[in-house]
């Protein structure tokens, strides 16, 4: 077997980095400025005050920021006060530098970041933290760039930095202020400090501007924001789906498909390995989440030149001949190729897909929060008691449940509870029931996920807490109430092993296990017996015993097995193993990797730097349409269909020979065409877009023509929500009592909820307006593409007859805030209240769950159950048309308040 392969195959530690830039108030004056990418700072800069309204010269230092460690690109360098505190330009440095949330309005400056909230007022050294007064070191100005003609409003650095919980420090000989914070990431579920190398990247030169969330270090190897480094700045074409994970990436005629969280890969469909997994990272600290790919691995693949720099600590990308050409990247080096770059794999078992995707959808579907809001008495508990495998209904799946391995934890309460919460820890899931008493005692359930269970009682906060010890690595686990309030459930769940494959890389030849989770395992050398033995704890096996053909690695050992030595429990046999001393075993995310040969590889040590979808550029100036004689303003009708990308302009009459003639030119990059055809009386003028796009018609009809403006959603409104009707097509959602929830849903939201919300100033976009079934990962991906300010799915539950009532759902994973400050937990409430109070049902509350279209979703999310369609009390009202428009009253009701309360910017 050979042992050679393309990329690095470790995953030690997760390195993530993060370098924004922030400024800082100081005393003394700097001599020898120098600010943003590291140039000298020299002369005077005339600047116009639009307080005063009169220009002035500036001779002092020019100022640059950096946070942590990286330069903060500036459109504008930062000024000292005449107090000498720094000024820093707000627009630069902390919303595009720190990624905070800003908005200015006539005077009124607002910052939003980590959940906090700063006010501050042009000319005004009274500020509000939280609504709470502080006094500023100098005060917020306006001021033009004479030079740049660039407006910029700056605020005093340090006292911002500071509030928010950022390290603040003055570098007097650079003229530079520094700002910091530990970068807090997580990925794959879960969160993580990140102390690691913090860095950027350059193409052809130029440095990207990955500030708000730089590269990160894993295993040495830098990861790249897909889509900043390689899309905006390479100019690579990049499409990621989010139901199967699948990544593409290409150049010219080179083509690599990889997939999320795993390492496998092809190159123009050729089997590859690019050593770390693509992963989904989310800054903890201002809410940004980016798709990162192992930097060397894709820029060298796509034909590039890639060096990674200590010094600047920096991933330096540069296009050569071979960018984008297969032949002279791979074919001139067909040798080098099959035996250095491309790794083998040899045999493969995995799970049924149908399977796999039952498991995910348990795990993706779980609940850590639950608030039953009519009960507020003191609930006691009587008995805890623990089962494995029963036949319970899992959240997310209509799979048989004994085909999977969980222990469910439950207790009985003498009456309902009002509120459960739950918190994962490092050794324990700690449990709160709210208004809830019971002895404190101490179990053990020999469970194999969970160990001792302790309870013990708060008198001063009425609170039960329950705290299960961990025998698992970070478990996943359920939480649920039954119907009567008075049974709730803590479900956990193993790691599952999903798939096994036996390959060869760059390290040497291996066995690599595939979970839906990180491995928790040991390995031990039995010298008596001639074993190594290795145990995947707390993991269940879904593919069954299996033999490792001797033929294979007979180099290695004489003969292994893997088999199930507990439900919970795999032990991987090694009989006869040959020079064990080579024997390695790599944790790389949701895969472990076993090598029986391992080869240390030094490799450079690299650096992302990237930034998300940056909107592109439209031209400014509008689009001109000339009308045919007697025609008027009047006369035209419009059609958004933005889910096909078209935008209509219709005139009545048959007009395709004066347009033959006076045709129409587009001045907008992402208008990809304009046809005009003649269609069931009217002459259609097709605007065909490249992605979702605004419109706006201006009338100049007088002077026999009409102007069109084509843009992002946002520069044509400044509202703009997204409603979602739940299910559709082949997917019916709930069926009973001769009823389809789909049907129902969009009633509620594309017929009266359309209606209401019709010429109110607040832009809807509806993620189907026919009956069809879309993707929930497409769905919630949708309010990115619009621009909308938040996201309402709206559903009907099912459960037995008795069941009733109306909750609302958000999910705690989803942290996003709007440019308001609403977030998803606030969304949820306020429609909670306003429906029961428009449709009076009873009031189930405000929940936590995991669902796809809340989780995934950018912007603040929440998703409805308006009734029980399975209810005999509430089938006939949230069929009843009157009723589906009170549900349209209440969201709409709900909407316009959140608005006034958190205007937008």
């Amino acid at each position: 077997m050979t042992n050679n392969k393309k990329l690095i195959k470790r995953f030690y530690a997760l390195i993530l980095i993060i370098a924004l830039a922030a400024g800082t108030a100081f005393s003394g004056t700097a001599a020898n400025a120098v600010f943003a990418g590291g140039s000298s700072a020299s002369g005077a800069l005339e600047l116009y005050d639009y307080s005063t309204k009169s220009t002035y010269t500036y001779n002092n230092a020019q100022l640059k920021y950096t946070y942590n460690g990286i330069n903060v690109p500036l459109g504008a360098p930062g000024i000292l006060s005449s107090n000498n505190v720094s000024l820093a330009p707000v627009y630069d440095v902390f919303q595009i530098g720190l990624g905070f949330g800003y908005k200015y309005d006539a005077g009124k400056i607002t910052l939003t970041n980590g959940g906090n909230t700063m006010v501050m007022e042009i000319g005004s050294k009274t500020a509000y933290f939280n609504g709470e007064k502080m006094t500023l070191q100098a005060a917020p100005i306006r001021i033009k760039y004479n030079a740049s003609g660039k407006s910029r409003v700056l605020v005093p650095s340090r006292n911002v930095a500071e509030s928010f919980g950022y390290s603040y420090k003055w570098i007097a000989a650079e003229s530079t202020v520094a700002i910091s914070k530990t970068l807090k990431i997580s990925y794959n579920k879960r969160t993580y400090t990140y102390t690691g190398t913090q860095a950027d990247v350059s193409y052809n030169g130029k440095v990207v501007n990955v500030v708000n969330f730089p590269s990160v270090m894993i295993s040495n190897v830098a990861m790249l924001r897909a889509y900043q480094v390689f899309v905006s700045s390479l100019g690579c074409s990049y499409n990621y789906n989010k139901s199967t994970k699948k990544i593409t990436i290409s150049k010219g005629d080179i083509v690599i498909e990889m997939k999320r969280d795993s390492t496998k890969c092809t190159i123009n469909g050729k089997e590859a390995d690019c050593g770390i997994a693509p992963r989904l990272i989310a800054n903890k600290l201002n809410g940004k989440q980016y798709m990162f790919l192992p930097g060397r691995f894709i820029a060298e693949s796509l034909g590039y030149s890639y060096t990674w720099s200590q010094a600047q600590k920096r991933s330096i990308i540069t296009s050569t001949e071979k960018t984008g050409n297969y032949d002279l990247v791979y074919n001139s080096k067909q040798e080098e190729l099959s035996e250095e770059d491309v790794s083998k794999t040899y045999y493969s078992f995995f799970v049924d897909e149908n399977k796999r995707l039952a498991y995910e959808k348990v795990i993706d579907n779980t609940v850590t929060e639950i608030d039953n809001a009519d009960y507020s008495g003191i609930a006691a508990a009587n008995l805890l008691s623990f089962n494995r495998n029963e036949e319970l209904e899992l959240s997310g799946t209509d799979e048989v449940t004994s085909e999977l391995y969980f222990e469910c934890y439950e207790m009985k309460f003498d009456s309902p509870v009002s509120k459960i919460s739950s918190e994962l820890t490092d050794d324990s899931i700690e449990v709160s029931f709210s208004n809830s008493m019971a002895v404190n005692k101490k179990y053990n359930f020999q469970g194999s996920l969970i160990g001792d269970i302790s309870l013990g009682y708060s008198e001063a906060n009425k609170t039960l807490n329950m705290v299960m010890k961990t025998n698992a690595s970070y478990p996943y686990y359920d939480i649920k109430l039954l119907d009567d309030g008075k049974t709730a459930r803590v479900i956990v769940y193993p790691n599952y092993l999903t798939g096994l494959t036996f390959g060869t890389d760059k390290y040497g030849d291996y066995i690599r296990f595939e979970g839906l989770t990180a491995f928790n395992y040991t390995i031990n050398v039995d010298d008596v017996n001639g074993q190594i033995i290795m145990s995947l704890e707390n993991t269940a096996n879904t593919l069954g015993n299996i033999s490792f053909p001797s033929d294979l690695f007979e180099d290695y050992f004489v003969n292994a097995v893997l088999y199930e030595t507990d439900p919970n429990r795999l032990e991987l046999i090694i009989n006869a193993p040959k020079n064990k001393e080579k024997y390695k075993v790599v944790s790389d995310s949701v895969n472990l990797y076993l090598y029986f040969n391992y080869k240390e590889v030094i490799a450079d040590t690299e650096i992302d730097d990237s930034k998300e979808e940056i909107e592109e550029k439209i031209d400014n100036t509008e689009i001109e349409i000339k009308l045919p004689e007697g025609v008027s303003f009047e006369d035209i009708t419009t059609s958004d269909l933005y889910l096909s990308k078209k935008i209509l302009v219709k005139i009545p009459g048959n007009y395709t020979s004066f347009y033959s003639t006076n045709k129409i030119t587009n001045k907008y990059k992402a208008v990809e065409s304009i046809n005009v055809s003649y269609e069931n009386g009217y002459t259609v003028i097709t605007f065909k877009t490249s992605k979702i796009q605004a419109f706006k018609l201006y009338d100049e009809s007088e002077n026999g023509r009409v102007y069109i403006k084509i843009a992002n959603p946002k520069e044509i409104y400044n509202k703009i929500i997204v409603l979602d009707a739940g299910h559709g097509g082949i997917d019916p959602g709930a069926v009973a009592n001769g009823y389809n929830e789909k049907d129902i849903n969009y009633a509620v939201t594309n017929t009266y909820c359309k209606q209401k919300f019709e010429n109110s100033g607040i832009k809807v976009y509806f993620t189907r307006y026919t009956d069809v079934k879309i993707d929930l990962y497409v769905r919630a991906d949708f309010p990115t593409q619009v621009q909308a300010d938040l996201f309402i799915s709206v559903h009907q539950d099912s459960a037995s007859a008795a069941a009733n009532g109306t909750a609302t759902y958000y999910s705690l994973v989803n942290t996003n805030k709007n440019s308001g400050g609403l977030s998803s937990a606030v969304l949820a409430q306020t429609l909670e209240n306003k429906l029961v109070e428009h449709m009076n049902t009873k009031k189930n509350g405000v929940k936590t769950a995991n669902f796809v279209v809340i989780r995934e979703t950018k912007v603040p999310a929440t998703l409805i159950e308006l009734g029980f369609i399975t209810s005999s009390i509430d089938i006939a009202k949230i069929t009843s048309s009157a009723y589906q428009k009170k549900a349209a009253d209440a969201i709409y009701e709900a909407v316009s308040e959140l608005y006034k309360k958190y205007p937008v910017d």
